[in-house]
């Protein structure tokens, strides 16, 4: 759920819509859907853990990248 709400850019609190809740529970009964407050801990941790991923694998290189942001804007 937290890679759906991360990958997607829905809002934490989509946990909480009653739409969803009533799909959940009609493909499992019995399903826990966690709360807002959990999903955004989960995203939290997804985050710290890649962004480790990705400083281990781009330190590990044996040449340097150069990471440049475009902040210019079309006046159209």
């Amino acid at each position: 759920l937290a890679l759906w709400v991360s990958r997607r850019h829905r809002p934490f609190l989509i946990v909480e819509d009653p739409e969803l809740r009533k799909a959940f529970r009609m493909l499992y009964g019995k399903v826990d859907i966690p709360s807002r407050g959990t999903v955004a801990r989960d995203v939290h941790v997804l985050v710290d853990h890649t962004k480790a991923k990705l400083i281990d694998l781009l330190t590990s290189l044996p040449f340097k990248i150069h990471i440049c942001v475009d902040g210019w804007t079309s006046p159209n």
